[in-house]
């Protein structure tokens, strides 16, 4: 109906019962409408409510002699002041709606160009999202609406995170929907209800918590983050250093200004216990990371040991998110510790007197004043467990209530509903087995299966049989180096709990640029495209190499005591290619021959010459030899 445009128009027209108009409010115009695109006509119809929109469109397809549909399950509605695609009337100056309607044929035919897609973008009144709605409501089977309902879901739902912005290609987009697919195979169409009922119901607990709490900006929990998101890529790309940044950002929302400023923040949340930084590794076991029986050692009982079911690092840290104003308890906790440190604390509770003291271990130790004897030591694990209301022993539960009336009295508050969030660094994550450390664990960290959340999960803990769920508001970061071959076994297991965030060299990060005529951005470059050739670009060496280097020897010491080493491991007994890579000018080529070995009658005479490359020293290339070579890397 390209060319029976009116004819579009009287249709929507009768369908609808009323006129569509095109109105210019700044100037107090309106224009009875005279041509329109097919996304304006298929927008138009979705910009009432639900009972009206499906009213709407069974008029329409009785009018086209179509099947009447029984609902529209999976259809977006469309925002009232967000109609029209095309400009008004005194702005169309750029054949608009011929532009769309040529885009409508390119989408139904899937020939849509980077050139076409690109126009249409950058049209006034389109974006991103709007132009990706359109593509989903006339072809729902193979494009997909970028919208907030639906990139919020795919990130709860698959910690999937999708970035579009007015630079995004077609391309782009395509490699989107493929990377949804690798999370499921359900049509876009079934994605997009899913995601708006999943919208719905966030929204309607979302007011339910306002009505119920209003939110102060310490309420606030960074949300720009994904809750699993893994930094990966090869040596020296800076994924320590940007998960420590990244916990910052989340923890704090402050970005430092400084390295000093950086440091001082991150040692105050470590302080804190509200940033815990750990390291995989083969040895680490579920019983590290989540829980175990561990033996205790206690001073105070000539250093006798103990069997106990202790929390692990990952358990401690949930504990501590779940806890009511987790923060200030931890502070509180620290001024009961400090005051104690000075002597006994009395505290009155049902008529009787109560002493706190540190025991050798340095945990509490509370009894009836007039009965030392008849105390208990308290660990700090079981009067959490109290405060989250979970099984303790019985003659326990008096002294933790005790211990908690004291807490409070040092400001912390047990009723509290902010809750601050937690971050977890495990660096080279891909170093450990995941499937044993995290255990049944592993579905509990995935963002719709946290505690408060709509398909939240527990377990019962094979050790402490208590039950257990992940809080939404404790961040996991891993880091992982991807000339580590384990990266590939990790893709089942975490590909669909965590984010991946590819960390690459960064040319531009230098103190200083040039070194004596040595520019270390071309450098670098020229190093990697060659690494490139010969491996690939998980084996590229990351800019924080050459981040201190300040002047020749500093860049000496870095090619020889880090560079060359590194090489040396990717290309192991086959230096020739460091070569290759590097120059000539850092081997010592050995000459072998049948004249250098014992004589023997040796068949294969032909193998005993060749050639050997050995890696010279650093006190064998001269400052001077060294500069050549470094310009040969640039120029040969």
């Amino acid at each position: 109906m390209k060319d029976r445009q009116k004819e579009l128009i009287r249709l929507l027209e009768e369908i609808l019962g009323e006129k569509p108009k095109e109105k210019e409010k700044d100037k107090g115009l309106e224009f009875e409408l005279e041509e329109i695109d097919p996304f304006t006509f298929i927008s138009y119809l979705n910009k009432f409510g639900q009972a009206k929109r499906l009213q709407i469109i069974q008029n329409l397809a009785k009018k086209l002699n179509l099947t009447v549909p029984v609902d529209i399950d999976g259809v977006p509605s469309t925002n009232p002041q967000n109609v029209w695609w095309f400009p008004v009337k005194s702005e169309r100056t750029n054949n608009e709606i011929e532009k769309l309607w040529n885009f409508f044929y390119l989408a139904v035919e899937n020939k849509i160009t980077d050139e076409a897609f690109s126009e249409i973008l950058h049209m006034k009144g389109i974006g991103i999202c709007k132009l990706t709605d359109g593509l989903y409501l006339i072809n729902p089977e193979s494009y997909l609406c970028l919208d907030d309902p639906v990139t919020d879901y795919l990130k709860d739902k698959y910690s999937l995170t999708i970035k579009v912005d007015k630079n995004t290609t077609y391309q782009d987009y395509l490699r989107i929907l493929e990377e949804v697919r690798k999370y499921t195979d359900l049509p876009f169409y079934v994605i997009s209800d899913e995601a708006w009922n999943y919208h719905k119901d966030k929204k309607k607990k979302d007011e339910t918590v306002e009505k119920r709490e209003p939110e102060s900006e310490t309420n606030i929990i960074n949300t720009s983050f994904p809750l699993n998101q893994i930094l990966y890529g090869p040596p020296g790309t800076g994924k320590t250093y940007n998960a420590i940044n990244y916990a910052i950002q989340i923890t704090r929302q402050i970005k430092p200004q400084n390295e000093i400023e950086r440091r001082k923040i991150f040692n105050e949340l470590l302080e804190e216990g509200r940033v815990v930084f750990t390291t995989f590794h083969q040895s680490v076991s579920y019983e590290y990371f989540i829980e175990g029986i561990k033996p205790v050692t206690h001073k105070e009982q000539n250093n006798a040991i103990s069997y106990e079911v202790l929390p692990g690092i990952f358990k401690t840290l949930c504990d501590r998110a779940t806890l009511p104003d987790g923060v200030d308890f931890e502070k509180a906790y620290k001024t009961l510790l400090n005051e104690l440190k000075k002597g006994p604390i009395n505290i009155s509770s049902d008529n009787k007197i109560y002493r706190i003291v540190l025991n050798l271990d340095n945990e509490l130790y509370i009894y009836p004043k007039e009965n030392q004897d008849k105390g208990y030591t308290i660990p700090k694990n079981t009067l959490i467990s109290y405060i989250l209301n979970r099984n303790i022993p019985e003659n326990l539960t008096n002294f933790c209530k005790i211990i908690k009336k004291q807490l409070k009295s040092y400001g912390w508050n047990d009723k509290s509903g902010k809750k601050d969030s937690y971050v977890l660094i495990i660096d080279e994550i891909n170093r450990g087995n995941i499937a044993q450390i995290f255990g049944e664990l592993i579905t509990l960290i995935e963002a719709n299966k946290r505690k408060g959340e709509i398909e939240e999960l527990e377990v019962i803990l094979p050790y402490s049989k208590t039950s257990f769920s992940v809080p939404s508001n404790l961040y996991i970061i891993g880091t992982m180096n991807t000339t580590d071959r384990n990266v590939e076994a990790l893709d089942t297991a975490l590909r669909r709990r965590f984010s991946f965030i590819e960390m690459e060299p960064e040319y531009d990060k230098f103190k200083n640029e040039n070194i004596e005529d040595i520019n270390l951005k071309d450098l670098l470059r020229v190093i990697n495209d060659r690494i490139i050739g010969l491996l690939d670009k998980d084996h590229c060496i990351g800019h924080s190499y050459f981040m201190n280097v300040e002047n020749l020897q500093d860049l000496k010491q870095v090619f020889f005591n880090k560079i060359i080493p590194l090489l040396q491991e990717y290309f192991y007994g086959r230096y020739e290619k460091i070569g290759l890579i590097l120059s000539s000018k850092f081997l010592n080529p050995i000459e072998y021959k049948e004249s250098k070995y014992s004589k023997l009658d040796f068949p294969y005479e032909e193998d005993l010459e060749h050639t050997v490359y050995l890696i010279k020293s650093e006190n064998e290339v001269p400052d001077e030899e060294f500069k050549e070579a470094l310009k040969e890397i640039m120029t040969s």
